[in-house]
Order: structure tokens, then sequence, then C-alpha cells
């Protein structure tokens, strides 16, 4: 299991849920919650941390994360990869980005940070 839809429904089933409370809690109509575990959709930053936090997961392992126990060297490996190779991408569009653009993507980071955070507490207490 190592796709989000996957983790999604494990994580679901795991805390005795519908797909409807979890519509619910998210303010979304079954259907579009039902497209996040079929793999048609994927949730947005907040919808993804209000899901970590109703399921009682963390928002890397829904990302497919390996899970504690596992190989957390290899784990934090791929981490610096991904960040090696996306970075000077993500820079380049953020320097070109009108000013209204630029304070969304600036609330955009401090949401990443919320995710970079969960990543650290997991890999701090394993």
């Amino acid at each position: 299991m190592d796709n989000f839809c996957e983790r999604l429904k494990a994580a679901r089933i795991k805390k005795g849920l519908s797909q409807k409370n979890v519509s619910d809690y998210l303010g979304i109509i079954p259907n579009s919650y039902r497209k996040y575990e079929y793999g048609e959709r994927e949730p947005d930053i907040e919808k993804l941390l209000k899901l970590s936090k109703y399921l009682d997961c963390s928002v890397y392992w829904l990302l497919g994360g390996v899970v504690s126990g596992e190989n957390n060297e290899e784990n934090g490996n791929e981490i610096m990869r991904y960040f090696e190779n996306n970075m000077s991408y993500f820079i380049q569009i953020v320097k070109n980005l009108s000013p209204d653009k630029f304070e969304t993507a600036i609330e955009t980071l401090k949401k990443i940070e919320i995710l970079v955070n969960d990543f650290i507490i997991q890999f701090r207490y394993d």
C-alpha cells in the first residue's frame, strides 16, 4: 500500500468511519470524497491537513512516506532527493509571481511548513 488513495481508505476504515462521515467533516459532498479514495481527485492542502487530524495519521504517511519501524534513513534520503530535484524549479516560479499571487504563495509555504514539522515530529519520536 503505497499510494494516497489506498492509505486514505485504510485510515478511514481503521477509524470505523464511513465516506459520509469524512466528507461531512471536510465540508464536501460524499461524491467528492469518494473521488479521493478512487484516485480521481486529490485534496487541497487544507483538506489534507484536516484528513490527517481526523484520521489520526500523519500527512507524511498519507502521502506514501515510510511508516514508523521501516527504513527511516532511506526515507530521509528520499525526502532530500525530492527537495533537491524540485527546489530550483519552485524558486523560479516564485520569482515570477505577481504581488497578489506572491501572497498566496506565502500562505501555501506556511502550510508546507506544517507538513515539514509533521515529518520532523514523526522521525524525532520514532
